[in-house]
């Protein structure tokens, strides 16, 4: 009896690594009884992807799964890595409908796109409700990222809350913003890179786009004359108020303004932790309300003045660092504000 226990112990201990090197992994995490461990397995196959991205939900196992190939010459039915789907678009759009079947009610889920693509072709205007997209595998030397080449202008004709993006490289095909959306509440970038082309004018434009993070992303120039040339991030004035955009901990180089901030009515809203170089001001809000905080900023404007190189309330900043290149200047820890308290 002792030594058929200490025989199914080993197989038990073992049976995931024979699983991992079969590549097989069911995806109905309804049908398995420890739903978490599967997610870990699954990521793991793919070295690049930040494991921790299980503990945070994704492939929540109250959701379905889908699978985009950009290698594949044909589509499947995206339920399994050997049926992916070959488009994006495909993938998103057989989610977002996914979600919104009422007789399943699965309007409180969270589906997955796990994607792999050293490139796919796409101009996209839509994306998916309550979904998070993917990046695996190894896209030439951008391990653990999944490029998706085009532009994306999503309008907000329809709603798609809750849209995030983990490990995508995106690269504009045109004279455009690589992501021009509107009226487009939760979405979320986290680690993906924005790759100027030749006529990019910039990585985001996003209008009324309430609760958007942007966190642990790069906006990059592919070579000294390639970069965007107008802005890396620009939040645009409409009509509503946004509230509770997150610019977090990433990388913007850009021959225009860094964030270009326009709206005048931005609550809780924040850049915070991210290195920003700029031919123009490395951060310009026109409202006044937005906390910028803990930056470090390369501008090529002339700074006589500690002010020249940036546009935003210093009431709301604390512990930025400027450096610019020339003026009198050069180099500027912005100060810590005190701020009198009320009698």
């Amino acid at each position: 009896m002792k030594r058929l226990i200490t025989v199914l112990f080993i197989v038990a201990l073992f049976m995931p690594l024979v699983v991992q090197a079969a590549g097989t992994y069911p995806i109905n995490y309804r049908n398995v009884s420890n739903p978490r461990s599967l997610t870990d397995l699954l990521l793991d196959r793919f070295k690049g992807v930040d494991t921790s991205l299980a503990r945070s939900g994704i492939a929540d196992p109250t959701g379905t799964v889908y699978w985009v190939d950009g290698n594949r010459s044909t589509a499947g039915n995206g339920l399994t890595f050997d049926t992916a789907f070959n488009t994006l678009s495909a993938a998103m759009a057989a989610s977002h409908a996914n979600i919104a079947v009422t007789s399943r009610r699965k309007w409180a889920s969270r589906n997955t796109i796990f994607v792999i693509a050293d490139e796919i072709e796409e101009d996209l205007t839509t994306m998916a409700q309550k979904t998070d997209i993917i990046g695996l595998g190894s896209n030439d030397g951008y391990p653990g990222y999944a490029e998706i080449r085009g532009t994306w202008i999503v309008p907000s004709t329809v709603s798609y809350p809750g849209c995030r993006f983990y490990n995508m490289m995106f690269v504009d095909a045109g004279a455009t913003p690589i992501w021009d959306v509107d009226g487009q509440y939760g979405l979320e970038f986290h680690n993906c890179i924005f790759n100027a082309s030749a006529a990019s004018t910039g990585g985001i434009l996003a209008s009324e786009c309430s609760y958007m993070k942007v966190d642990n992303c790069r906006f990059e120039a592919v070579s000294s004359s390639v970069e965007f040339d107008t802005y890396g991030i620009k939040i645009e004035n409409d009509t509503n108020a946004i509230y509770g955009v997150r610019i977090l901990n990433s990388f913007i180089q850009t021959a225009g303004i860094g964030i270009d901030w326009d709206e005048t009515e931005s609550y809780n809203c924040i850049i915070d932790g991210c290195t920003i170089r700029s031919t123009g001001l490395w951060v310009d809000e026109e409202g006044d309300g937005v906390i910028v905080q803990n930056n470090i900023a390369y501008t090529a404007v002339d700074c006589d003045t500690s002010t020249a190189g940036y546009d935003f309330l210093l009431a709301n900043a604390a512990n930025n660092l400027q450096i610019a290149s020339g003026g009198t200047d050069t180099y500027d820890q912005i100060p810590y504000i005190a701020v009198a308290e009320s009698p």
